[in-house]
Parts: structure tokens; sequence; C-alpha cells
């Protein structure tokens, strides 16, 4: 199984983002903002799923072919068209 490149995204407290694992992540209110730690774009939690397959990770929202955290990663870094501040 390869290495879970989006296991850790960054939760904002006291006006500064910080890294936190998704699984803690996910313990926390939705409607606070989570944001990809390389884009700063906003980002929807996901739980790990059954057997080893999916273990919990974030997806870009909206879709970002410009991240290397994407699975949908262009080949080319690009900035995200609306990171979160």
């Amino acid at each position: 199984m390869k290495p879970n490149k989006n296991a850790t995204c960054e939760v904002k407290d006291a006006g500064r983002w910080h890294p936190i694992s998704v699984t803690k992540a996910l313990g926390l209110d939705r409607s606070e903002p989570k944001r990809c730690p390389e884009c700063h774009g906003n980002v929807r939690l996901h739980r790990k799923g059954h057997g080893l397959t999916s273990p919990a990770h974030f997806e870009h929202l909206p879709k970002h072919d410009g991240c290397k955290h994407s699975h949908r990663y262009a080949g080319k870094d690009f900035p995200h068209p609306n990171p979160l501040r």
C-alpha cells in the first residue's frame, strides 16, 4: 500500500493555520474550514473505508488539477483559484 499523502490537512485556530491529521479533523465541527497544506484550497474530509484500500483522507473542493495532493494532478503545479487565507 502506498503512503497516504492526503492524511494531513490544516485547520484555523486563533487566526493561524495548523496541521492536523484528517482522522482528528473529522472529529471537529464540520463547519470549520479545512484546507490543503500545499495549495491552501478548501477540502472535504473522508473517513476510512472498508479494509486497507481507503484510509481517512481529503479531497479538494472544488477539484484542483494543479496540486500534487489531488488525485487529478496534471503534472504541473499551479495556484488554487480560491485559496483559504
